[in-house]
């Protein structure tokens, strides 16, 4: 009779500069936990927080561990579990799951990587600007008073409409206590538009030509005076 496979659950762990993912599958690969949030260098009890979640998913499950990013390194050689260059564990991953794959683009905290594969692997690195880095998206969603799960939620909301052929609003809203300033309404709207939106609905403004000018999509203004009722 042969011997029964023993299961082996594997976690994944993603330290980077500014934030950390982790991930619990489970013997056939089902995603059983997944997790990310924002360190504020606080690594090693961020870390240690998320572990400890885990530790009641996996119970007394046999479990495998490898650690990657930028600032994962330290915490590998801490907990004694191997650590793998994030290059080379992004693109096994990809390799494995998606073999189509041309280019693959990583937006990290204070960097954006540009991965080609072919025969050999080729990557660049975009340091400079960090105006498309994971650093950048949560600042924006803060802006926005949402997070960056926030964002991806819109997404869901588009390719979810987009599957029934219904086009999806996004609406900028300002707080009694926030400006209405162009520039906060041109971030807003091209933010919104960037996720697939197709209208967006904000406050009329100052230099309100500037923020048309700058979305790529229709706006709808919102509130405002009705020039157009007649006097009493």
């Amino acid at each position: 009779m042969p011997k029964k496979k023993e299961s082996l659950y594997k976690i994944g762990l993603d330290i980077g500069s500014t934030t950390i993912k982790i991930i619990v599958l489970d013997s056939s690969n089902k995603i059983l936990f997944h997790h990310y949030e924002r360190h504020l260098s606080y690594v090693k009890m961020t870390t240690s927080n998320l572990l400890r979640r885990v530790s009641d998913i996996v119970k007394d499950e046999a479990v495998t561990i490898a650690i990657t990013g930028s600032a994962g390194i330290g915490i590998a050689q801490w907990l004694q579990v191997p650590f793998v260059q994030e290059v080379i564990s992004a693109s096994k991953a990809i390799e494995v799951l998606l073999p189509e794959t041309d280019v693959a683009v990583e937006l990290g905290g204070e960097d954006a990587k540009v991965t080609y594969f072919g025969t050999t692997l080729d990557q660049r690195m975009n340091g400079t600007c960090a105006g498309g880095t994971g650093a950048f998206i949560d600042q924006m969603a803060i802006l926005l008073k949402t997070d960056a799960m926030g964002l991806n939620n819109l997404a869901k909301v588009v390719n979810t409409g987009n599957a029934y052929g219904i086009p999806t609003m996004g609406v900028v809203a300002v707080g009694k206590e926030m400006e209405r300033n162009a520039r906060y309404f041109r971030l807003a709207t091209r933010i919104i538009a960037k996720p697939g939106a197709h209208v967006v609905k904000c406050y009329y403004c100052d230099d309100f030509e500037s923020v048309i000018a700058s979305c790529p999509i229709p706006i709808v203004i919102a509130g405002g005076k009705n020039f157009l009722k007649k006097k009493h």
